[in-house]
């Protein structure tokens, strides 16, 4: 059975049940198997509602878009520290080695993780710029509308 065919039984078959035993010698039993599966409808109707609420009520605080527009100056923030320390931890030295032994020429670009290192801070620093972009943006046209409304 598809589950949206027992959910049409749950829903619409107390009804018909109690449409065709209506004045036979089991209308209380057909009665009370009704009011028991409106019974159950109801939980579980309930029980839909309060998982779908908690289901928004987490996208809503995992929506890091919003956050970010929340507060954007703590998210520049936050991108720049992990751009700092990514590169702290994943870029490697920065004295050359000793004289004595010679290291071979790193390949194109450094190592694999310094690669890592600065592509990752690339992105971060992107980021951080696009938001105080948009963040002197929105306060620019703010200001600008300030203006505007003084003047009328």
């Amino acid at each position: 059975m598809v589950p949206h065919e027992s959910v049409a039984l749950v829903v619409h078959a107390p009804h018909a049940l109690a449409r065709t035993t209506a004045g036979s010698p089991g209308d209380e039993l057909a009665l009370a198997i009704e009011h028991r599966i409106a019974a159950a409808r109801d939980r579980m109707m309930d029980r839909l509602r309060e998982v779908n609420r908690r289901v928004e009520h987490v996208r809503a605080r995992l929506d890091v878009a919003q956050a970010i527009r929340a507060r954007p100056l703590a998210a520049c923030g936050v991108a720049v520290g992990a751009g700092l320390l990514a590169g702290l931890i994943i870029g490697g030295p920065r004295r050359p080695a000793p004289a004595r032994a010679p290291a071979p020429a790193p390949a194109r670009g450094g190592t694999l993780a310094g690669q890592v290192a600065r592509q990752l801070a690339a992105s971060l620093g992107g980021l951080a710029l696009g938001l105080v972009r948009d963040q002197v943006g929105a306060w620019l046209a703010r200001a600008a509308d300030d203006r505007r409304g003084d003047a009328d």
